[in-house]
């Protein structure tokens, strides 16, 4: 009975322990993407330090009165999550685009990770100057990107070397894990093996859910669905990095009505009009121009055998 009674008097000491053990400790999943968007950044060359709002900066004009002015945006919705510093927690990885007003567009690797409950940038580095990224991933505590840059002989504007490039986080610093690996030169074959599904019509016009849009690549030809018929168009790789040529579309004869007949029709014809394709945060960028407009459809990978 006085063990049992000692026992007794001991729990409420022994739940106290407990319950501040469980509220106190830090979350072990990576800060939100919405969290990620609304955070302080240093390390930005454009501007240091800089706080997005749902993702974007911008700074005074640099001449009074001037329209150009400098610029930090979230990179698409681009992050991966790991632990990168062995605390068994996850770090957030994110991409940001820098303008200082040139020509060019440099693009920020960051990290992110959970402090007292809050998300702080711990460290930042630029990766490169119109530096596309076409995948990523955490792997080992590595961060690991698969990158598009110019590579010997190619302009700023039109890159056409695959690399991929490593950081590790080192205390407050990110630096290169191992030697950049040369993939090799951009080509449609780059386009194969996964299928595309569009995500946006225009880099600021976000395609609708439903019907889905996808395409593919092989043999000479894209194909897919464009929301309503399958379809068939061949292409040709054009003299530059990335650039193409395509022939005349050939499609199954369902007809659809209301929003699939209008998505449609708008895919076909701004999928005519695509001249090159690239990468923007993770996501395949098909450029295009018809007459009466132009911009770039972004497209999200998944694998062929995935279904709707």
């Amino acid at each position: 009975m006085k063990t049992f009674l000692i026992f007794l008097a001991a729990l409420p000491v022994m739940l106290t322990g407990c319950n501040k053990q469980a509220g106190g400790s830090e979350p072990k999943t990576a800060p939100a993407l919405a969290e990620l968007k609304n955070i302080t950044y240093r390390g930005v060359v454009e501007q240091d330090p800089v706080t997005l709002d749902d993702g974007s900066w911008q700074g005074s004009p640099f001449v009074a009165g001037g329209a150009s002015r400098p610029g930090v945006h979230f990179v698409r919705d681009f992050q991966l999550r790991g632990d990168l510093d062995g605390d068994r927690r996850e770090d957030a990885a994110v991409l940001l685009a820098g303008d200082s007003g040139g020509a060019g567009e440099n693009i920020y690797l960051a990290v992110v990770s959970l402090v007292a409950g809050r998300p702080v940038n711990r460290a930042t580095v630029l990766v490169g100057d119109r530096i596309q990224v076409r995948g990523g991933r955490i792997t080992d505590g590595r961060i690991v990107l698969e990158v598009l840059r110019p590579g010997p002989g190619d302009a700023l504007c039109c890159p056409g070397e695959l690399a991929t490039v490593s950081y590790a986080l080192d205390g407050d610093d990110l630096v290169p894990a191992a030697a950049d690996v040369v993939a090799g030169r951009l080509s449609l074959d780059d386009l194969g093996g996964r299928e595309w599904v569009l995500r946006w019509w225009d880099r600021d016009e976000p395609a609708p859910l439903s019907p889905v849009v996808t395409l593919t690549y092989a043999d000479g030809r894209f194909g897919g669905s464009n929301g309503c018929n399958d379809y068939q168009m061949p292409v040709a790789a054009g003299e530059g990095p990335g650039e193409f040529t395509v022939g005349i579309g050939m499609a199954t004869k369902m007809y659809c009505g209301g929003l699939a007949g209008e998505t449609e029709n708008r895919f076909m014809k701004q999928l005519g009009g695509a001249m090159k394709f690239g990468f923007s945060g993770g996501m395949l960028s098909l450029s295009y121009e018809t007459e009466d407009a132009w911009g770039a459809m972004l497209f999200e990978a998944r694998p062929p055998s995935a279904r709707n």
